[in-house]
């Protein structure tokens, strides 16, 4: 019901570096990676740690008939078993990038390298090979594990004609596997 997620980030500049100074065409040089943990509560459903109970006043008496008699007495019933155990899905977040311009800017971009890996998946228990003799549909459960690797490539072109007009294009392209 709590959750401690933490992040972090380190960039380098290497165009600010004396030995690029030198080199007046890069605009902009720059390495960065980054780390984060992100928690992800949003199954449809709340307090499913909880079990559920509701009542019930039209509860047939099992008689004869086509319609068979109603009880005039309300009953509780379960209407969700809940799971004790049951924590935050985690996403585990990792980043490698670069940043670049060159030649005052008409050549700009950034090429990122990602690896997601998400744990604690919450799977609803219908979603679940359990036996119908169990009578009821089993609690949602942290089962789940996916992980997804890919890359993203931007890259920007942009230059002003005759002082008035500017003539852009951009292209980008993302690539992803998961497991």
């Amino acid at each position: 019901r709590f959750g401690f997620f933490s992040s972090g980030a380190i960039g380098w500049m290497i165009t600010e570096e004396k030995f690029m100074k030198k080199l007046t065409f890069i605009d902009q040089l720059k390495v960065r990676a980054s780390y984060g943990e992100v928690g992800d509560d949003s199954y449809n459903g709340r307090w499913l740690y909880e079990s559920v109970y509701g009542s019930n006043t039209s509860q047939s008496l099992l008689t004869q008939g086509n319609q068979g008699e109603l009880s005039t007495y309300g009953w509780i019933t379960q209407t969700q078993i809940g799971n004790p155990n049951i924590a935050w899905e985690k996403v585990t977040k990792k980043n490698l990038g670069i940043d670049f311009s060159f030649f005052n800017k008409m050549f700009s971009g950034s090429v990122d390298f990602f690896n997601d890996y998400r744990t604690n998946i919450i799977m609803n228990g219908r979603d679940r090979a359990v036996p119908s003799y169990f009578g009821f549909a089993p609690p949602v459960v942290n089962a789940g594990i996916v992980e997804v690797n890919g890359y993203e490539i931007d890259f920007r072109y942009s230059q002003t004609l005759f002082e008035q007009f500017r003539l852009w294009a951009n292209f980008s392209l993302t690539h992803s596997v998961d497991k």
